[in-house]
């Protein structure tokens, strides 16, 4: 923590992100808190109906969290599912003091646990309830800065430079704006990681079993770890996921197979001819529905969508070929690649998810900062892929609107091909010199050239001239 502290940098940069959000929440049109305080003047209370005929629902998909946590405070768990209720509720003036559009309507697509642990907010009025929620995810998008700058010590302006660039990341921003909560699976995936790193896999592994909460997230990096054998982080992972199942079974199992049941058919919402957000889904289904589902068939789309999967998965495991050291660079590479595999092979996943992408993309740029000894000769590679996935990533909405082209997922796809090409680079062999810390120009014996940097179980494999 001292190293986030010591650098002026760090806090220009923290005190930036504060404003970025209070101006966000003051004049966003999800928020609009400047005219909401205007409102509340005039009325003498507080009241989050600040249109007359508004389009949007105040705070965004925040609404599905809040009236979701009413429907379980209440009672009416058995019908957490059934969408025709959730519209009535939604549009239930008595129960919601907001009016919006009445073609909307929000769906409650996570487990039954995730509605019981955020039902606390809807004790709350509506406002104060999206305004505190976006203000806890953006703690979760600060934290996962620090864990991530955590592990370049060496480098004490990570911190600012990991918030100022996920500000300048368009779906981070669309993430906090709509009320979404993408940066805590931020914060969980750059947990996963340090502990990983750290050398803690059975913690790893409980901080990973939160992800079940969203379960197509959990898939890749899950499936991956039972299949290297890495039994401490699969038990961590079973503990946390069985605390969740006997959570939502507690609302009654009949609400548990509701959920399954609709998680199964809740891609067909993307190959509905009526369905206007494929633009902004950027899974294998949308990727191929959106150009395609007025021209194929349903079953079509589905199995080319499949085959997509399949292929990801195969590449994943030549990215995992060997054994895997949590300790090393090449680590560090093949935790991106596994990121990047889980936001391609989700079966919906919309633009403010990518938010997740900033982690491969802080991981690309770490490995150009530490510069190995053995990967230096594809940094300008590194930097190249960096800049791909971020750029591809913010643009790949609009581009899509405009050309009906996914342009993110062919980025994230192809960096993802890099990565399996670049982690199989060999390491030079090993010297008499052994790397003990970061780059070093000058030690006791005589001068050593600049090709050595303290990387975990590969610091023995560097190379210099005394």
């Amino acid at each position: 923590m001292h190293q986030l502290t010591r650098q002026r940098e760090n806090w220009v940069v923290f005190f930036f992100a504060l404003f970025a959000l209070a101006v966000m929440l003051l004049c966003s049109p999800y928020y609009k808190g400047l005219l909401a305080l205007k409102w509340s003047a005039d009325q003498g209370r507080v009241t989050p109906n600040i249109a007359d005929d508004p389009k949007l629902p105040f705070g965004g998909d925040f609404l599905s969290e809040w009236v979701a946590g009413g429907i379980v405070r209440d009672g009416d768990r058995g019908r957490l599912y059934d969408p025709s209720y959730a519209y009535e509720v939604e549009h239930d003036p008595a129960r919601v003091p907001f009016d919006f559009d009445k073609n909307a309507l929000l769906l409650m697509f996570y487990p039954p646990a995730y509605y019981v642990l955020v039902t606390p907010f809807s004790y709350l009025p509506l406002q104060w309830a999206a305004m505190l929620w976006c203000a806890l995810m953006a703690v979760c998008l600060i934290a996962a800065a620090a864990l991530a700058a955590k592990t370049c010590p060496e480098r004490p302006r990570a911190f600012g430079w990991c918030l100022f660039m996920a500000f300048l990341f368009f779906p981070l921003v669309h993430d906090l704006n709509t009320g979404q909560k993408a940066t805590l699976w931020l914060l969980l995936f750059t947990g996963v990681f340090v502990l990983l790193r750290s050398g803690r896999p059975f913690t790893a592994g409980l901080i990973f079993g939160l992800v079940a909460l969203k379960p197509p997230l959990a898939v890749v990096l899950g499936l991956a770890m039972l299949v290297k054998g890495q039994w401490r982080f699969v038990a961590g992972s079973g503990i946390t996921v069985a605390g969740i199942i006997g959570l939502s079974f507690a609302l009654g199992p009949e609400v548990f197979v509701r959920f399954l049941d609709w998680s199964v058919h809740a891609p067909d919402l993307m190959l509905r001819q009526e369905y206007t957000l494929l633009d902004m889904e950027h899974s294998f289904y949308s990727f191929l529905a959106l150009p395609l589902r007025e021209h194929l068939p349903p079953l079509v789309i589905k199995s080319v969508a499949g085959l997509l999967t399949l292929l990801t998965l195969g590449i994943v495991s030549l990215l995992l070929r060997g054994p895997i050291d949590f300790r090393s660079e090449r680590f560090s590479l093949h935790f991106a690649g596994l990121v990047l595999a889980t936001v391609l092979v989700s079966p919906r996943l919309l633009t403010y998810d990518l938010t997740l992408v900033l982690l491969p993309v802080f991981l690309l740029a770490r490995a150009v900062a530490l510069r190995p000894a053995w990967l230096e000769g594809r940094r300008n590679q590194l930097i190249l892929a960096a800049v791909f996935l971020f750029i591809g990533a913010s643009a790949c909405q609009p581009i899509a609107h405009m050309t009906k082209l996914h342009v993110g997922t062919m980025a994230m796809f192809g960096v993802l091909v890099f990565l399996a090409r670049v982690s199989r680079t060999p390491v030079p062999a090993l010297t008499d010199i052994e790397a003990s810390a970061a780059w070093t120009t000058s030690v006791p014996m005589g001068r050593v050239s600049r090709e050595c940097t303290h990387t975990g179980s590969d610091a023995s494999h560097c190379q210099g001239t005394a």
